[in-house]
């Protein structure tokens, strides 16, 4: 009946049938009560649940405690926090233990110093199973409960003659990650990885896992050699996955023995474990016996150890790259599991050029056409890193398929793909294709339209193109505008019209800093229709950014255009901006004014070049066209910073 089942008449006749003699009537009554408490968080029930925690009955104030914990973050008054840590000292274990649960569940808007000192104090308690369930609050609260005083207790825990108790401390400690990566705490998970009962081992190697590399001393890796051949199979899967999380760091002999041995265990679990810890050491794990062994888990009877060794092969490098390492890839992605198909497309993703074979071209195609959009999405990107060499007009078809796949990954992929074909691609159908991807409902999509159209270059630059790419740089993704920047300017001249500069201009403006860096780069790149008095004053006024790479940017536009044009009017913008307040705008227009040589070379020019020199910032002075020049009998220039030095 959920909220409307909440009146006081309803749990106070609920609280009485926890009295019940009869036990089936208990349960059904802590069962309406808990899922009361699940439905409604109303004030009416909260007040009807603070009396019941006062209850003689120690049944009721159990129940009050487990509903209030049903209502989780619902429940978070000082009021209600306040009578939890009461019931924390109840006589009666139970009901201590169903507090503990219930601030568990508040999380970490129950995590004051006053709840986590209670909770403490239940670390110590004499019944086990408060003590277990103070460890599960602790966890619950999350890093605020991670103080120092916190993770001494839970050591002690960790020796607990209980092993639920020593589990739960070790499973807390582990989501303390970092901040529990002390020498005391590795010691004290080096005492539980040895533990009787094979639940404390597992937790202890899984908090060594999430400290990682920190944990990577010789005694950790050596008791974690010992966890590897444990008789228990969770125990060994654990192991490798706090090898895994160290890396490199473990990537010596006797631990990739170890690992291999784990590669073909009885246990699934522990294989596709192994797998992944060997990917993690990356080329330091590549010998020919690793190689080997992970061609053999290619072909394992279960999806998730190929998967796994797909993607350890992946990162293995081109020390892979061998005819009998590239077959077995392209019998994964013929694989009937999607992860493995897709795990094997990106393993030819990262070898690159080195695959581009016509077997291993039409294995992509194939994929190309898969079911899973994951594995589609593979492929595209394993055409991607091949680059042109893969650009058969087969490729690029089924590439534009892709363009218009449901999945926007897919789309993504695809349109990477077809800009890295460049040229090859500059076909009317493709464009056609990139400009719809351009209108894409997904932002990845369209930014990597843009970045297709670029690396096509100047083929691409149609009216309807640079049209599409002026939309482009109004986007709401700044990704986007970005790369509609990059686009337009690898376009050049072509797209020098008096509308995209105008566009270009007020992407100078735009708050997003790579948009601004994009639009200098732009203008730099369309020659001398760009210098006039507006383009030139914006870019003076980039200098002023507060962003290095926008400044930066933005001085290479200004030499850029001094080099390409001599106009008079960017000569008299320049002199105007010699005479600026801002040192970073004078130095600019000095290197622009000497990229233009001998067309600059006027006596207003010349006067404002001499004051230049007399400049009280010593950068100014040092960047005078004079300085760039070769002394007499000297074919090299110097600078003329080190001619001062010299003399």
């Amino acid at each position: 009946m959920g909220e409307q089942a909440v009146t006081s008449e309803v749990i106070n006749q609920l609280l009485i049938a926890l009295l019940d003699t009869d036990a089936n009537v208990n349960k059904s009554a802590r069962e309406a009560i808990r899922n009361i408490g699940e439905e409604a968080g109303t004030s009416e029930l909260i007040n009807q649940l603070l009396i019941a925690l006062t209850d003689t009955d120690a049944p009721v104030r159990r129940s009050a405690c487990e509903a209030i914990g049903k209502m989780r973050e619902q429940a978070v008054t000082s009021e209600v926090i306040n009578a939890l840590l009461i019931a924390l000292t109840d006589t009666v274990p139970y009901v201590r233990r169903s507090a503990c649960a219930a601030i568990g569940k508040m999380g970490e808007k129950a995590a004051t110093s006053e709840v986590i000192n209670q909770l403490l104090i239940a670390l110590r308690d004499t019944d086990q199973n408060v003590r277990w369930s103070a460890c599960v609050a602790i966890r619950l609260m999350g890093e605020k409960a991670a103080t120092s005083k916190v993770i001494n207790a839970l050591l002690i825990a960790a020796t607990d003659t209980h092993q639920y108790v020593r589990w739960s401390a070790c499973e807390t400690i582990r989501w303390m990650s970092e901040k529990a990566a002390t020498s005391e705490v590795i010691n004290a998970l080096l005492i539980a990885a040895t533990d009787t009962h094979q639940n404390v081992r597992w937790s202890a190697c899984n908090a060594i896992r999430w400290i990682g590399e920190k944990a990577a001393t010789s005694e950790i890796i050596n008791q974690l050699l010992i966890a590897l051949s444990d008789t228990d199979a969770d125990v060994r899967r654990s192991a490798c996955k706090a090898i895994g999380m160290m890396g490199e760091k473990a990537a010596i002999s006797e631990v990739i023995n170890q690992l291999l041995i784990a590669v073909s265990d009885t246990d699934q679990k522990v294989r596709w474990s192994a797998c992944d810890a060997i990917r993690w050491m990356s080329e330091k794990a590549a010998t020919g016996e690793v190689i080997n062994q992970l061609l053999i888990a290619l072909r394992d009877t279960d999806a998730d150890v190929r998967s796994s060794a797909c993607k350890a092969i992946m990162w293995m490098g081109e020390i892979v790259v061998t005819s009998e390492g590239i077959n077995q890839l392209l019998i994964a992605l013929r694989d009937t599991d999607t992860d493995v198909r897709s795990s094997a497309c990106k393993a030819i993703w990262w070898m690159g050029e080195i695959v581009v074979t016509s077997e291993g071209i039409n294995q992509l195609l194939i994929a190309l056409r898969d079911t899973d959009a994951d594995v589609r999405s593979s492929a595209c990107k394993a055409i991607w890193w091949m680059g042109e060499k893969a650009g058969t007009s087969e490729v690029i078809n089924q590439l534009l398929i892709a363009l218009s796949d449901t999945d926007a990954d897919v789309r993504s992929s695809a349109s990477k793909a077809i800009g890295m074909m460049r040229e090859k691609a500059a076909t009317s159908e493709v464009i056609d294709q990139l400009l719809i991807a351009l209108r894409d409902t997904d932002a990845d999509v369209r930014g990597n339209a843009c970045t297709a159209i670029a690396k096509i270059g100047k083929k691409a630059a149609t009216n309807k193109v640079i049209n599409q790419l002026l939309i482009a740089l109004m986007d709401t993704d700044y990704s986007v505008r970005e790369s509609a920047c990059e686009a337009i300017g690898k376009m050049g001249e072509k797209a020098a019209t008096s509308e995209v500069i105008n566009q270009l201009l007020v992407a100078l403006r735009n708050s997003d800093t790579n948009v601004r860096c994009g639009a200098c780069k732009a203008i730099g790149m369309m020659g001398e229709k760009t210098a006039t008095s507006e383009v030139i004053n914006q870019l003076l006024i980039a200098l002023l950014d507060t962003h290095a790479d926008v400044i930066k940017s933005a001085r290479e536009t200004i030499r850029n255009i001094g080099e390409e044009a001599g106009t008079s009017e960017l000569i008299n913008q320049l002199l105007i901006a010699l005479t600026d307040t801002d040192a970073h705008v004078r130095r600019s227009a000095c290197e622009a004014i000497g990229k233009m040589r001998e067309q600059a070379v006027t006596s207003e020019v010349i006067n404002a070049l001499m004051i230049a020199l007399t400049d009280t910032v010593a950068y100014v002075s040092l960047s005078h066209p004079l300085h760039e020049y070769p002394e007499p009998h000297n074919p090299h220039p110097q600078p003329f910073a080190n001619r001062l030095k010299f003399h």
